[in-house]
């Protein structure tokens, strides 16, 4: 009997998405820390269709422009968990919201309160202002519990199946390209 392919879920009548919110550790990249072929080639088609891809991860900038130049994205990326919002294509950072270390020792129990709008969440609803999109036309996708702000942000908000157990809605690994089956039939 073959397991159900939760990328194949049927989906709520909206028109295509006109940003993909994605995670990249174990999320968009396999296991092996790479962009699959199927993937680039999904994250290509959404963009075709109109949609602005948009990285929301925890690494900072230098970690992903060399994953940006493989899967072949340009436009924005969210790093730093929303500290920083940082333009591919100029290699620039456009907006930092930077901690000092020694204040983020001495808080680090009511950093939370605190800081409440440095999340991926608040930085995405930023850019998707910045683009005149609502959140009801965002897919997104995630895998840990930092990721869980994002995808209850977005309309469509995808765990994949090696998700932390604290994130609801699945698709498939990301070895078993999840991403690119939710785009697919998103944007095929």
């Amino acid at each position: 009997m073959s397991r159900p392919d939760p990328g194949r879920r049927a989906l709520p009548a909206v028109s295509s998405p006109r940003i993909v919110a994605t995670d990249l550790d174990g999320t968009l990249l396999t296991s092996g820390r790479t962009v699959s072929p199927r993937t680039r080639d999904a994250l290509r088609l959404a963009g075709a269709a109109g949609a602005v891809i948009v990285f929301v991860t925890a690494r900072p900038p230098r970690g992903v422009r060399e994953i940006a130049e493989q899967a072949g994205v340009t436009g924005t990326a969210i790093c730093s968990n929303g500290a920083i919002v940082y333009d591919l294509d100029a290699d620039e950072i456009t907006e930092s919201l930077p901690l000092d270390p020694g204040a983020a020792r001495r808080a680090a129990l009511a950093l939370a309160e605190a800081l409440p709008g440095v999340t991926k969440a608040a930085a995405l609803d930023r850019v998707c202002r910045a683009h005149g999109v609502p959140a009801s036309e965002v897919v997104a996708f995630g895998d840990m519990p930092n990721d869980l702000a994002v995808l209850t942000y977005a309309g469509l908000g995808y765990a994949m199946a090696n998700a932390h157990a604290s994130v609801p809605r699945r698709t498939l690994s990301n070895d078993e390209h999840g991403v690119a089956a939710v785009l697919e039939r998103l944007y095929g």
